[in-house]
């Protein structure tokens, strides 16, 4: 049954560019970002402290 509502709800297998709302992209870029400057701050702790 939750899967009927998944198929109805998206007309296409795949969600194309112009359907994706632009802020969801922003959001998932600050993750990586966020992300990134988090390894690379353990990177430079871990290395100041060895």
């Amino acid at each position: 049954m939750q899967q009927d509502v998944v198929n109805r709800s998206l007309p296409g297998s795949h969600m194309n560019n112009a359907e994706k709302d632009p802020d969801d992209t922003f959001s998932d870029l600050l993750k990586i970002i966020i992300f990134m400057v988090i390894v690379i701050a353990g990177l430079v702790i871990w290395y100041l402290c060895s």
